[in-house]
Parts: C-alpha cells; structure tokens; sequence
C-alpha cells in the first residue's frame, strides 16, 4: 500500500491515538449529535485537519491568445478548431464581480469577447439558440459598445432562422440606437441603417426578408448533421425526457397516480400499485433533491445539471467545473457553489468521495435555518418519524423532510465504521466553518454547530444505504455489451422508497440527472414497486446477493427469488416451460409432454384442468402462441443488438406478455427479454458513445 497523505493521513493518526477506552466511551453515546459531540471533544481529533483554499486562477492574457488563435481558424473555415478556442478562451476569462454582473466593461473584455468570436462560430454551425444564449450572457456583462451592431445584427439572424420574426424586427431596431458608438466612418454607419430599414420592411412584409450582413466575420454555413457526424456536435445533448404514465398523482409529486406508499414493520415505506402497469410506463419522473457529479465528468458535463456540454460555460472564480448554460451557473452559485469554490480542490483531492460531498451540500442547499428550525420540532427524530409519510394539505413533502427521515441503520453498524463517519463528519464541518456557512455573532446558540455536526453524521450514514447512482450508457458495438457507467450521485426523496427485489419490476434511467422510473415487467395492481440494489437473481449466487446485501444495506432479502432460491441465467431451464393456469397462476402438469408418462396417450392434450382452481383450458394451443412469438422474439433481440430499438421494443414487450401469462418464472427466454428491453430504456437516457474532453 502507498503512503497515505492528505484526509486519510491525518485520519490514520487519529486512529492511532484511539484508545479502548476512547470507543468504550464512543459507545456509550445514543445519538449522532452526541456521538459527534465526544469525537470532536478529543483534542487529537480537532486538531488533525488543515484545510485551505485553492483555486486554479484564470488568465486574461491566456483568454486573448485562444480567442486570436481561434479568430485564425475561424477565417480559415475550421469552425471545428475554432470552436474548441472559444470555448478555451470563455473558461480562462478572468470575470470581476462573482455574485453579480460586472459595472464596467474592462472588467469583463477578455470573457465577453470570447463570447461573441463564440455566438459567430455558432451561428456559422446553425446552432442558433446556442448563439442567442452567448449573445445574452455577452449582453448581461457589457459587450463593448463600439461592437454591439454586429451582435444584435447576429442576434436578429438567429430569430430570423428559428421564425421569431417579432423578435428578430426588435433586435434589428437596436442596431439604430447603438451604431453610433461603432468604430466606422459615417458613411458606413449610414449604409448599416439604409440596410437595417430595408430589413425590417422586409420581415414585416413578408416571412423570409432579404439577408442583413453586418458581421465583420463571414464564412459559408456547414449543416449540423454534418458537424453531427464529425463529432463537434453530440447526438444526446439534449435529451426527450419521457411523460409519467397517465395522470399524475396529487399525493406523490413526480409519480403516475397509480402508486401508494404504505408502511410495514419488517420492511418499512414501500411503494405498491393501485392499478394495473405495463412494460414502458414510466410511474416515476424525479429530479433529485441535491447531487454531485463525479469529477472524471467534469469536462463533459453540466456541473449543476449533469447535461452533456457542448457551448461550456465556466465558474467565475475557478477554473475546476463546467456548466451547460447561465442558468446553471448562478442556479449553482445560489445553491452550493459559492460556499464551496475555494474549497473544492481539496475537499476532491482528499479522497472523501461522492458520499462526503453530497453530505455537504445537502447541508449548503437546505440553508442553516430551515435545518435548524426542522432539528428543533419535536417529531423529527421520534421513532414514529421513519414511519411517516409527512403528508400536508394531502401531498407528500419528500425533500430534506423526507431525506433526514430515511433509516441511518445507525444500530446495525460496526463501531468502527460509526467512528470513522463522525470523524468524517468532523471534517466537514471544519470546512462549512472555513466557507462562512455560521453566522459570525457570536451570541448564536452555542450548541448550532453540534447540531449541524450531528445532522452531517446523520446524513452520511442515510447516504451511504440511499445515495443513488446516476449513470450514462458507456455505448459499446453492440446493445448487449454496452454498460451503465456511474456519472454522479444523488438523493431522490420518492424514488428512495422504492425497495430492493433480485427480480425488479422497475429500472431507473436517467436524463441528465433527472430519474425516469420505468416498468420493465408487466405489474398487476397490488403488486410492490421494486428495482434492484445492484443485485440480480439472473447474474449474482444467492448467497452472494444475500451476504452483499447484508453488509451494505442492512437486511435479509426475502423477495421471490430469494425464497424460491432461483438460480443464474446460465444454469435456467430453456427447453420446455411449465406453464401456468390462466385464471389462478398455478402451475399446470403439463403430462402430455412426457413421452415415459404412462397417463399421456389418455389424457386429451387439448383440454387440461387446473388442480387448484377447476378451470379447463388448452395447453397445447399456449404452446403454438409461444411457440409463434419465440420466432419473432429471436428476430426482436436480433434488431435490438444491431440498434434496431425501436423496431425491436413493440414484439419483446408483446412476448413479454404473452410469458407474462402463461408461463411459470424462473425461464431463462424470460431473462432474456426483460434483459433486452432494459437495454432498450436504458439507450433512450444518457449515454456516450465516444467521450470528448471539452
């Protein structure tokens, strides 16, 4: 093993100062406040971390070199190369004023003028509502002035191109009130505004308009299909988020109203429906309350919003994270990212990981006075509080109610891992201290950061049993061995009641980083909601499912795979399948089947009669359907391996049906199918089929 440096250093030295005594004491300590209270009263322990700021500067001189050279290949007609500049060039811009927009232009040149080199290449792509973002960013921090005609000229074209023609009349109409600031003689300057009225009496008079050429930077226009193809452009930048099933629910926001939530002492919340699903419907579509994106994404996607980037825009204090528009940016300097810019260097080199820094931020989005004024009901940390649903005015609250009331498992954990969480804990608290998360009066209650402390101790140990993975499918040459790479992590209030079954009924996808709950079997109302925790009867032993299950999530799986001990895909019986009555779902003997069984040649094999229910029906007529349906179920699996998905998906779900009723699980064309069609869902979300670094 290496050496240890940094968080994990120190954490060694804590360790090593550890007594018996020391965690005697630690046990004897009933909740995570006081558990947070004992650790951080050890003198060893406070003084282990030093934390401090860093942060990548940015260069205005850097910035004017990309945008010169990108300039170069823009004249040149490789707005491939020049693209790739500008965006270099906005990320290095130096911007003053991080929490609001610049006073005056010189504070912002270097970054507006990226932008605008930037709107042109764009327009030149025909990526038109790409360009009208940077001309709006451009605009928001002063575009100098003497430039402005070309930009509002750029602007209008784009609304000219996307058939807003009221808002292209509007921005051809400010070229009048700025163009005397422009740097031209007057004699150009009369010839842009004899150009600019013969344009508006254009549009107005008809719906195309005679072309308005203003821009100092020309070139012929390349399709994006073109640029598509060559790879400047991605195909899943901007994803068709699937509707939820039906109606949604006025109970559970983000859910088809075909769902309720109930409570059971051997398996706490769960979810079941009220009426019947089919394969496809998505009875789920939830944002997450707060997530982290993994930092080997951060040169791809969307800091805030896990989209993939094409057009970035930077943090304007560092240098370390991406986003895919403005909103995002001060979505996430409101949130999380002011507090935790300067800091997250180190917080990401000391090897904490995803599940520290979702604690912390749930911590900075929630804000301290609305954790503190839930810390102090009364109801918050009873026992009855895992129970409740905290329904109000009829609707679930879910958000950080619903996440604080999730279970910690606090009593089911090693001490060992319990003290290694607090110690954790500790740390993360040294940097809300550092970030100005407390108030500086010091008449604050003094007991404010035990709280707090004691809430990060609780936090990480919910994350760690209900942290969801938010993935992309890592697209490989063909369906079958394309994979779900993780991308991020998150905490959904809703989707977190959701349990764990080695046969899920439901698979989660994401769009960016918004979850889709989608069936993958047919469910019959009644029936418990179910995904799977990386567990499936089909690929894992049961003893290994059962141990993994254990040790990470605290619980013994008794879901029908597991109690009917169903084996691995491989060893599935694929011959003949037992099949099942119609009416009552017990299993038929089938006799007829076996050519030893003295009782076949008396039995009519068109007429069989269920032993359970009474109930005749034909066998043998089951057997011809299945037998048709397997014909194009292979050829289905066959299209959706070559990426024929759509043509695929109608005849596997027909198929799945027709197993669904008559055919008695495990079976191994089963797997296959259900297989198959998660596959299928899973290429409608985020995937990546070559990763670009921006």
């Amino acid at each position: 093993m290496g050496t240890l440096s940094g968080y994990y250093s120190s954490v060694q030295k804590i360790l090593a100062r550890v007594t018996s005594n020391t965690l005697k004491k630690f046990d004897g300590q009933l909740t995570d406040e006081e558990r947070f209270d004992y650790v951080m009263s050890l003198d060893f322990v406070k003084e282990a971390f030093q934390v401090a700021p860093m942060v990548e500067a940015k260069s205005a001189s850097e910035s004017g070199t990309l945008r010169e050279k990108g300039n170069v290949c823009f004249q040149k007609k490789d707005y491939k190369e020049a693209l790739s500049l500008y965006n270099k060039a906005v990320l290095r811009a130096p911007i003053n004023g991080v929490k609001e927009s610049c006073d005056e232009a010189a504070q912002c040149e270097e970054f507006v003028l990226a932008l605008g080199n930037r709107s042109a290449t764009l327009f030149k792509l025909k990526e038109y509502k790409r360009c009208l973002e940077d001309i709006k960013v451009a605009l928001k921090y002063n575009y100098p002035k003497h430039l402005l005609y070309k930009l509002y000229d750029r602007q209008g074209r784009c609304y000219q191109e996307l058939g807003q023609q009221e808002q292209a009349v509007t921005s051809f109409r400010k070229i009048a009130d700025v163009i005397s600031e422009a740097h031209l003689d007057e004699h150009k300057k009369e010839h842009i505004i004899r150009s600019v009225k013969r344009q508006i009496a254009a549009i107005e008079g008809t719906p195309l308009g005679e072309d308005l050429s203003i821009s100092d930077q020309s070139g012929s226009s390349t399709s994006t299909p073109e640029l598509r193809q060559l790879g400047i452009l991605g195909d899943d930048d901007s994803l068709s988020t699937p509707l939820i099933a039906g109606q949604e629910s006025k109970i559970y926001p983000n859910t088809a109203d075909i769902m309720q939530i109930k409570y059971g002492a051997d398996r706490g919340r769960y979810c079941v429906g009220t009426s019947d699903v089919k394969c496809g419907d998505v009875v789920m579509l939830e944002p997450p309350y707060i997530s982290v994106l993994e930092p080997s994404h951060y040169d791809r996607r969307c800091y805030h919003c896990f989209k993939r980037i094409i057009v970035p825009m930077g943090c304007h204090n560092c240098m370390k994270v991406l986003y895919c528009c403005e909103d995002c940016r001060e979505a996430s300097w409101q949130e999380y990212h002011s507090y935790e810019c300067e800091y997250l260097i180190p917080l990401l080199t000391s090897g904490t990981g995803s599940i520290a820094h979702l604690a912390l931020r749930i911590i900075l989005k929630t804000g301290l006075v609305k954790i503190l004024k839930y810390k102090k009901n009364p109801f918050s940390d009873q026992p009855d509080a895992s129970q409740s649903l905290f329904i109000y005015r009829g609707t679930y609250m879910g958000g950080y109610m619903g996440l604080y009331n999730l279970l910690t498992h606090a009593n089911d954990r090693s001490r060992n891992d319990l003290f290694q969480f607090t110690v954790l804990a500790v740390y993360l608290l040294e940097i809300l201290e550092l970030v100005g998360f407390f108030p500086l009066d010091d008449s604050v209650d003094s007991r404010l950061r035990s709280r707090v402390g004691g809430i990060l101790l609780r936090f990480l140990q919910i994350i760690s049993c209900n942290g969801i993975e938010i993935t992309e499918m890592h697209v490989a040459n063909a369906l079958q061995k394309s994979n779900p790479d993780t991308i991020g992590l998150g905490l959904f209030p809703t989707v977190s009641l959701l349990n764990h079954s080695c046969d899920p009924n439901l698979e989660l996808i994401f769009y960016n980083d918004t979850c889709a709950v989608r069936a993958i079997q047919n469910i019959n109302s009644g029936k418990e909601f179910c995904i799977d925790y990386g567990y499936l009867y089909y690929v894992t032993p049961k003893k290994q499912r059962q141990l993994s299950l254990a040790a990470q999530y605290f619980f013994d799986c008794h879901c029908v795979a597991c109690v009917r001990d169903w084996t691995v895909k491989s060893n599935l019986k694929c011959d003949i399948p037992i099949l099942k009555c119609t009416k009552c779902s017990a299993p038929l003997m089938a006799l007829f089947l076996s050519n030893n069984n003295p009782l076949a040649e008396e039995q009519d094999p068109s007429q069989h009669q269920c032993r359970r229910c009474g109930y005749v029906q034909n066998p043998m007529d089951v057997y011809d359907k299945l037998q048709k349906s397997g014909l194009l179920f292979e050829r289905a699996v066959d299209q959706a391996r070559r990426w024929e998905i759509k043509r695929a998906l109608p005849m596997l779900q027909h198929h799945l049906h027709l197993l669904d009723k008559h055919v008695c699980l495990p079976w191994k064309d089963y797997v296959t199918c259900v297989s198959t069609i998660k596959q299928c869902y899973r290429m409608e979300g985020n995937k990546d089929k070559n990763p670009q670094p921006l």
